[in-house]
């Protein structure tokens, strides 16, 4: 097998990885979080304030710069990335 092909299959094998990472880290932030800072409307919880927000606005997008990347990297390449 030529080196091509190995680093085309491990490299398939390791954007796919990532791609499960960041959607495992997705759901399990939005899980974790759902009830006070997601989902708020749905449950009774206390006001967290304009800093909480602020705070949970940044890692949110962050969540999906990274999802983003993630798909970016698995359907086309790390050089279009």
């Amino acid at each position: 097998m030529d080196k091509a092909a190995r680093t085309t299959r491990l490299g398939r094998f390791d954007s796919f990885f990532y791609l499960d990472a960041a959607l495992a880290t997705t759901a399990f932030v939005v899980y974790g979080f759902g009830p006070t800072y997601y989902f708020k409307g749905l449950f009774d919880t206390q006001d967290l304030g304009p800093i909480r927000h602020i705070h949970g606005f940044v890692f949110s997008a962050w969540l999906g710069l990274f999802v983003m990347q993630a798909v970016t990297v698995y359907l086309l390449s790390v050089a279009s990335n």
